[in-house]
């Protein structure tokens, strides 16, 4: 292994110009086809940070975004979580990986969203086991947070019918009682980064909190709530609504009243 890691060092080690494109090919293919914890991935990646170049730098992305690209569109079922897995390694402290995955951004989040709602409907399956329903459960959990990664601040470089779609799926997943309020909280995120419509976002968190459809959905505020955390700044937090409360006046009040129902959260 320290071998392996030392000769993936000398490949870059004064590497001339005009070998740039057939290493660019060798060391990406290289880093996809190891083990997924494989220390050569992570030797090849740390490589690969360290290159100052701009031709090699985008001949190592344009490779990058081919096997994504390649892999999207093609993948056998039997691969899919590895294709999911070398998605969220592309996000993992990969320069060049997380550019490849914001290039191929309209392809990488319709697969992942596919994928996702595959597994979920797994869960909901009346007659799944409960050993299966606990593993699509958390085979769904990693695509979501891998789907919360590719999304969050990028949801301009996505079609908008692409958009709409995730953004209704999302708030399909929020408002689903029988699934785990883990699954939900990244769906709220998802959600409200897509939306981030501060009057539609002010209309959902000033709900009567003791009327309505609001006692059976607890958890699905909750969600929504936190996804208003993790998305807006703190100047946006403070801004104020028609009636002169401020978002996090209004979470806090929120958070209060459910506190005060005693109310399942899911």
């Amino acid at each position: 292994l320290s071998n392996q890691i030392t000769n993936i060092k000398a490949l870059f080690r004064d590497c001339l110009a005009e070998n740039y494109q057939i290493l660019s090919i060798v060391v990406v293919q290289w880093w996809f086809n190891s083990h997924i914890n494989s220390p050569v991935r992570k030797a090849i990646a740390g490589c690969l940070n360290q290159i100052k170049d701009e031709n090699f730098i985008k001949l190592i992305v344009e490779q990058i975004a081919r096997r994504l690209k390649s892999d999207c569109e093609d993948c056998e079922d039997e691969d899919v979580y590895k294709v999911i897995k070398n998605i969220q390694r592309c996000l993992d402290n990969f320069k060049s990986g997380e550019i490849g995955v914001v290039q191929e951004i309209q392809l990488v989040v319709p697969f992942l969203q596919e994928n996702l709602q595959n597994k979920i409907e797994a869960v909901c399956e009346e007659d799944v086991t409960p050993v299966d329903k606990a593993a699509f459960t958390d085979e769904a959990l990693e695509i979501i947070r891998v789907l919360v990664a590719v999304t969050k601040g990028r949801f301009d470089l996505l079609p908008e019918e692409t958009k709409n779609g995730l953004q209704t799926f999302m708030f399909k997943v929020v408002y689903h009682n029988g699934l785990p309020l883990d699954l939900r909280s990244n769906a709220g995120i998802i959600y409200i980064g897509s939306v981030m419509d501060k009057h539609k976002i002010f209309a959902l968190l000033e709900t009567d909190c003791t009327e309505g459809d609001f006692l059976k959905n607890f958890g699905a505020k909750l969600c929504l709530a936190h996804g208003v955390l993790s998305c807006f700044t703190i100047n946006q937090l403070s801004e104020k609504s028609a009636s002169e409360e401020s978002v996090i006046m209004l979470l806090l009040k929120m958070y209060m009243n459910i506190s005060k129902a005693n109310h399942d959260t899911g």
